[in-house]
């Protein structure tokens, strides 16, 4: 599956609900200390090398495109999303995420049945909601 200097960027174990869900925190817990391991939903492990996460790529992104992060704006709706959020200069967590993905945000937007990414992106764009004059919207 892989060449001899190749390796998996990431690992992706889902399951049913219920005790399987157990299962997989079991095993998010004993490799919390050998890679990054995250829940992208609750029955969504996803296993990372140490240090990766959405929060540093999104430094790399605004280092890349010579923006400052304090004018970046980040959305989210799951737990894997949370360290981008609280980086982000603007955080906006969806409102069909987690309370503890809506506390790390700086402010919530619609469900995703609502068209919240559009809901967010007209407050930010249009209405001139952005904190720090303007902002990029990076999802």
């Amino acid at each position: 599956m892989f060449g001899d200097d190749e390796a998996p960027n990431k690992i992706l174990l889902f399951a049913s609900e219920g005790e399987q869900t157990k299962l997989l925190r079991a095993l998010a817990s004993s490799l919390q200390s050998l890679s990054a391991v995250t829940f992208s939903k609750p029955n969504y492990l996803e296993i990372l090398p140490i240090a990766v996460n959405k929060a540093k790529a999104l430094v790399k992104l605004a280092n890349t495109l010579g923006v400052e992060l304090s004018q970046v704006a980040a959305l989210g709706d799951g737990p894997n999303d949370v360290e981008m959020l609280t980086e982000a200069g603007i955080g906006i967590a969806m409102g069909n995420a987690s309370e503890a993905v809506k506390s790390a945000a700086d402010w919530i937007t619609g469900t995703n049945d609502e068209d919240g990414v559009a809901q967010a992106v007209r407050r930010l764009v249009i209405n001139g909601k952005a904190k720090n004059g303007g902002c990029s919207v990076v999802n």
